[in-house]
């Protein structure tokens, strides 16, 4: 018994470095993967691509697939990636789906760990239901969870109104602002550089793209594997508050094909005002469980690896 107990507690070790969950919110199924290119089987990677690939050739209505990121279902970009799907509850059906992406920034003698929001597509068919809550706010609140509740900052590069604006008011410190509320931190303009130095390919932006250091605008945005998501200004969704809408309008070059960089802080309180009232009735319940859970994961996994010391054996088969 004394075995199979401290097997158990090897397994849950272990487990932490392949984080993926699958529950219910609403008429919906949430599926989320953390660093799927490390430790998926090849079927099951494959899998996951394809559903990607359905939903994003639903919402582009007719348009081509962006040619960059996850959509090329290259094992090495999943290693950095966490990605989360929504499905339908009845048919099982992927209608919409966010990849995220860690960018691991050296700052002198550590690694600021910096997680970019990343294409987000939704099925037309289920827009207008809260979705982006889900791809977006769900997993933000769980990896918040899963890092014991310690804060990290996030970037998100876009040029639609709807998505900059979600950004500003669910997100902590964001620099842009629609509202000029926030200034640009030495924080905010050093992670910046370092994304735009590094990073361009996991937000398809090409190398001849500008960068406006100052207003943190993307200029010619739209040249590395994005091109089909460019957008007019009419065609861009819009954001409930005009203001929003005036922000993009008059910052972006929508002819060009300008993005923002957002950059800012995913906090405990950033992330509850995010999800308030943006939730299916009878969800929260599922979500707090899957919360507590993780709780304990980064609470307890690391006692238990100082307690129970590696199976050699295994360690020997997996060299």
């Amino acid at each position: 018994m004394f075995r199979a107990l401290i097997h158990s507690m090897r397994a849950l070790g272990a487990s932490r470095d392949r984080f993926a969950v699958r529950f219910p919110i609403g008429r919906f199924e949430v599926a989320m993967w953390e660093r799927p290119g490390r430790w998926l089987d090849d079927a099951d990677l494959a899998r996951m691509v394809e559903d990607l690939r359905l939903v994003a050739r639903a919402s582009q209505e007719g348009k081509e697939v962006p040619a960059y990121g996850v959509l090329l279902g290259q094992r090495a970009d999943l290693a950095c990636r966490v990605v989360t799907i929504v499905y339908t509850r009845d048919e099982g059906r992927p209608v919409g789906f966010n990849a995220l992406a860690y960018f691991d920034i050296p700052l002198g003698a550590r690694i600021e760990s910096v997680l970019h929001l990343g294409l987000t597509c939704v099925d037309p068919e289920f827009r207008r239901q809260r979705l982006p809550a889900l791809l977006y706010g769900v997993a933000t609140f769980l990896l918040l969870f899963k890092s014991g509740l310690r804060g990290f900052w996030i970037s998100n590069v876009t040029q639609v109104p709807a998505v900059a604006g979600m950004v500003a008011e669910n997100y902590a410190g964001v620099y842009p602002h629609y509202n000029l509320r926030n200034r640009q931190t030495f924080k905010h303009l050093v992670l910046a550089r370092a994304i735009m130095l590094d990073h361009r390919d996991a937000f398809g932006v090409g190398a001849e793209a500008g960068f406006d250091e100052a207003s943190q605008i993307i200029t010619n945005a739209y040249t590395g594997g994005s091109d089909e998501l460019k957008k007019t200004f009419d065609d861009a969704p819009k954001h409930r508050r005009p203001e929003v809408n005036e922000f993009c309008r008059r910052a972006l070059d929508y002819d060009r094909g300008d993005d923002v960089l957002q950059l800012g802080r995913c906090t405990l309180r950033s992330t509850l005002n995010f999800l308030r009232g943006k939730l299916p009735q009878r969800s929260h319940v599922q979500l707090i469980y899957r919360a507590l859970v993780l709780v304990a994961f980064a609470t307890i996994v690391p006692v238990i690896r100082w307690l129970v010391p590696p199976d050699e054996a295994a360690e020997r088969s997996q060299s």
